[in-house]
């Protein structure tokens, strides 16, 4: 900020006699003085610190900032360059689109680990951000669409082989229960009769837990087997090894599994069980994977359906530019001549001022609160006599846009030239705004109903 004396200065020179121009003048000049005097002392003290913070400047700082006033009085930007910033890609999905984050005048120390794209000058990184931001965006919008999609028969897809899967591990799982039995068959026959007959003697549940425990400290081979009993199934579970594909491996290096027997079954029996729910699954699978490739086929052909109706091209929408003649009330009548009314007080004085053109028609009524209406040619028929069923069209207009549509009043329009109106009275002078003066001859229209309605147009 400039000294208090150089402005006491200024202040002092702004007397009656002293035009502002003046002191205005000198207060800039001595406050980008000062202030420049500053920015020099600034500048010359920030340089070793841009290297730690701008690596990438390299011996560019002082360069940049001793030339930056002056690239910045002649509209220069391409002192720093300029560099665009992008969002981290998505390993899993290699196609993903290059989406844009944040523009920069210059890469710093933060951003040397992102992806970024450098340009030469700043104006071209942000030309290059706003440029795409709009069609990223849509292809953004885009690949979420069809990934919604898709994951509905993804879904579907890992469902039906997550079942699949289930139903072939049971099958493999009982398939491999089964050979345990026919491999150690006369030692699970031997602990099916060993606690069918403690049962049978009496002995309840408890109690034969109890001996089963004291006869495996005893070192009984056959209660050895026992890993667990049940009551309320009938049967007990067993530890069982394969004694035939592991002959030469030691017996306590064996791998054991758990297999539950049932008591009222013998040993041939209970593996005969197991083959039987083996084969039973293996046929649950084998249904289950046909139907499951109907359900996937058909969640397929659905998700075409779906997946037709997303967009795939990439449009960048442009906001339309509206046009002068779209601030007011307007319609195009049937001989494509352009129709505007007034929205308000201001606005009929802006219409008669600034667009009623030598040639136009002024259509009016005699009506409270009537908008002003003019009636404008369309391009090459200039001078040419406005048709009467236009004229008809906004004097209708007129009338249903004041006081007769709350009304209900039936009366007539009319219309002047354009040089027969004027926004101020010979004798008294400007009227109030939104009023006007007219002379001349008044042509009526014929009086109409009080009914309007509405149009599209598209472009």
């Amino acid at each position: 900020m400039p000294h208090q004396k150089h402005l006491s200065e200024c202040a002092g020179n702004a007397s009656s006699r002293t035009p502002f121009r003046v002191c205005r003048e000198r207060l800039i000049a001595n406050t980008l003085r000062v202030c420049s005097e500053r920015v020099q002392r600034i500048r010359h003290a920030a340089c070793p610190y841009l290297k730690e913070v701008c690596p990438d400047f390299g011996e560019r700082p002082r360069a940049c900032l001793h030339g930056a006033p002056q690239g910045v009085r002649q509209g220069n930007a391409h002192a720093l360059g300029g560099a665009v910033t992008l969002k981290p890609s998505d390993k899993n999905d290699p196609e993903s689109p290059k989406v844009y984050v944040e523009f920069l005048p210059a890469t710093l120390a933060a951003h040397a680990v992102a992806d970024r794209k450098e340009f030469n000058s700043f104006d071209g990184a942000m030309d290059e951000h706003f440029s795409k931001m709009e069609g990223q965006r849509s292809e953004q919008q885009m690949r979420a669409q069809q990934n919604a999609v898709l994951s509905k028969v993804d879904k579907i897809r890992l469902d039906q082989e997550k079942r699949a899967h289930q139903l072939a591990a049971a099958a493999t799982k009982k398939d491999r229960q089964a050979q345990l039995i026919e491999y150690n068959l006369p030692q699970v026959d031997a602990a099916i009769n060993a606690v069918n007959t403690a049962l049978a003697s009496g002995m309840n549940w408890e109690e034969l837990k109890l001996m089963v425990k004291a006869e495996r400290k005893a070192g009984n081979p056959v209660a050895g087997l026992i890993h667990e009993m049940s009551f309320e199934r009938n049967s007990i579970t067993l530890l069982l090894s394969n004694t035939l594909d592991d002959a030469e491996e030691e017996e306590m290096t064996r791998p054991v599994e758990t297999v539950e027997v049932d008591l009222s079954l013998t040993g041939y029996a209970n593996a005969e069980s197991y083959f039987t729910a083996k084969k039973r699954d293996a046929e649950k699978q084998s249904k289950t994977e046909v139907a499951g490739a109907k359900a996937v086929k058909a969640a397929e052909k659905r998700t075409q359906k779906e997946a037709s109706k997303v967009k795939t091209t990439l449009t960048i929408t442009q906001i339309r530019k509206q046009m002068w003649f779209e601030k007011f009330n307007w319609f195009v009548s049937s001989e494509n001549f352009l129709v505007l009314c007034g929205r308000d007080a201001a606005q009929n004085d802006m219409l008669v001022r600034r667009y009623l053109a030598t040639g136009d028609v002024f259509v009016y009524s005699d009506v409270t609160d009537t908008p002003c209406c003019v009636i404008k040619h369309p391009c090459g028929a200039a001078g040419q006599p406005v048709p009467p069923l236009t004229l008809t069209q906004a004097g209708h207009t007129v009338l249903c846009r004041s006081n007769a549509w709350d009304s209900k009043m039936v009366t007539s329009a009319w219309w002047v030239e354009a040089d027969q109106v004027g926004l101020a009275d010979p004798v008294t002078g400007p009227l109030p705004l939104g009023q006007v003066y007219v002379t001349g001859h008044r042509n009526i229209l014929p009086s109409s109903q009080l009914l309007m309605g509405f149009g599209l147009l598209f472009q």
